[in-house]
């Protein structure tokens, strides 16, 4: 039987409503209806929606709990507010301040079928389970849509083991994580925001394979914890102000597949791999820079976010348009100017003695595997501080964009072509400078090998060698 309560005056089984607001308290054995015309709701004492039945929520419905009650569910909730009325769960508290109330808690008895939907948390999270929205061990998978949780004293959502969808929401301002989890989920995340969590934005546990996509993690303390062994997807995020964007503990024996976000303004790494033994896939992710992320070994002259050592993060996404290629087969035999854009060296060539070839600022030299350029005469690439000159592999797409046309099917590695050959016989006005060399040395000569008289090599940097630069 259904129960719609009305704003009159009445006091039957720990239930008392008064025009304009209705108090609540103890158990809810039928189904039952709070209404607008009822609001405030004041939860004076804890309420338990029995099992098998259903509180229904109208739109506009503001609920108020009195310090330390909960709200559970063992039945079903259909909280169903609007755009222009959303229903709304706070402290009752004249002055609110986080921790006012305990929570929204699913048991795992509770309805599939229950909805939160156009809702608004806030001010909840005390007591041991430490969420405004807690799902118990066991809870079915109660979609969250539209719904924002805020001020929570704890998380704003702990999902335990529960695995629902989480859509067009947004968490924030919570002391511990927007999202969170400590046993295995399959959850997703999609569309959503978790900002100025001071915890992090979202917790992924052990063993675990959500997926989080089209997401703002912004300005937490950890953008997304990854716990060991687990194997998220996470693409198409904008993971940025964080104190740290991705943490990460340990690959298991399937890498997670965390590509398409873009990874800024992280305060102290972009991306932190905190384990020593393994290493994690963080490809096709832009960095903040079209240089790509900082590494003082991988990528010393990139200007993006920090990574840290075990971190796979190449090729990286760029904004900026391929470079027109030219394709490079023959010996240079005549003085040659390479004025910009990309530059393919299919396979070995020399540049004649007597002869100089001239490579402006910003050129890219891409070279086949196994391929090398040996100097007979002179090499003169003068680059500038912002406009370097590269030198690197054929499937280095991040640099002039996907020359080999492969669509990233391979990509680099170390000494994976030879390298530029400075000859007994070349002219030592040869210059080197602001250059930057990647993934050559496939000989054991590192990526530039010179012979007989000294050039000027300067400010240049030599990174993925097989061997040394």
């Amino acid at each position: 039987m259904k129960t719609v309560l009305v704003p009159l005056l009445i006091m039957v089984l720990g239930l008392s409503v008064a025009l304009g607001q209705t108090n609540v308290s103890g158990v809810i054995t039928s189904d039952t209806t709070w209404t607008l015309a009822g609001s405030p709701v004041i939860i004076i004492d804890s309420v338990t929606v029995m099992s098998g039945k259903t509180l229904t929520i109208e739109p506009g419905v503001i609920v108020k709990f009195n310090s330390g009650t909960i709200l559970v569910v063992a039945g079903g909730i259909v909280a169903v507010g609007t755009v222009a009325n959303p229903i709304t769960f706070t402290s009752n508290l004249g002055s609110p301040t986080p921790g006012g109330w305990r929570s929204l808690t699913f048991l795992n008895s509770a309805s599939v079928n229950s909805v939160l939907n156009y809702c608004v948390f806030e001010y909840g999270g005390s007591g041991t389970n430490g969420a405004t929205i807690f799902y118990a061990t066991g809870a079915p998978n109660i979609r969250i849509a539209n719904t924002t949780v805020r001020f929570s004293a704890g998380h704003g959502v702990n999902v335990r083991s529960s695995s629902p969808r989480i859509s067009t929401s947004t968490f924030r301002e919570n002391g511990g994580y927007g999202i969170y989890s400590d046993l295995v989920t399959t959850m997703v995340v999609d569309s959503s925001t978790a900002a100025k969590n001071t915890q992090g934005g979202i917790r992924i546990p052990i063993n675990s394979s959500p997926t989080v996509t089209n997401s703002r993690i912004d300005s937490n303390g950890v953008g997304i914890f990854i716990d060991n062994s687990s194997s998220p997807i996470i693409q198409k995020n904008n993971i940025r102000y964080n104190n740290i964007g991705i943490q990460f503990t340990g690959a298991g024996t399937t890498q997670p597949t965390i590509s398409q976000d873009t990874i800024t303004n992280n305060t102290t790494w972009g991306f932190l791999n905190t384990s020593t033994t393994t290493t994690v896939l963080a490809r096709n992710n832009y960095w903040g820079s079209d240089l790509g992320p900082f590494h003082s070994g991988l990528n010393p002259t990139g200007l993006g976010d920090k990574v840290s050592d075990n971190v796979d993060f190449q090729p990286w996404a760029i904004l900026a348009p391929a470079l027109p290629v030219t394709q490079v087969t023959a010996t240079v035999a005549a003085n040659t100017t390479w004025a910009s854009g990309v530059f393919w060296v299919k396979n070995s060539i020399s540049v004649n003695s007597g002869i100089t070839l001239t490579i402006r600022p910003g050129v890219i030299v891409k070279l086949a595997s196994s391929a090398r350029i040996t100097v007979d005469g002179t090499i003169v690439a003068n680059g500038k501080s912002d406009s370097l000159i590269v030198f690197t592999s054929e499937r280095d797409d991040p640099y002039g964009g996907d020359t080999n046309g492969d669509a990233g099917a391979t990509i680099p590695s170390r000494g994976i072509w030879d390298f530029v050959w400075l000859n007994a016989g070349s002219n030592s006005s040869s210059i080197l400078n602001n250059c930057l060399f990647r993934f050559g040395g496939s000989t054991s000569n590192g990526n530039v090998r010179v012979d007989g008289r000294a050039p000027t090599i300067t400010n240049s940097s030599f990174t993925q060698s097989s061997n040394y630069g």
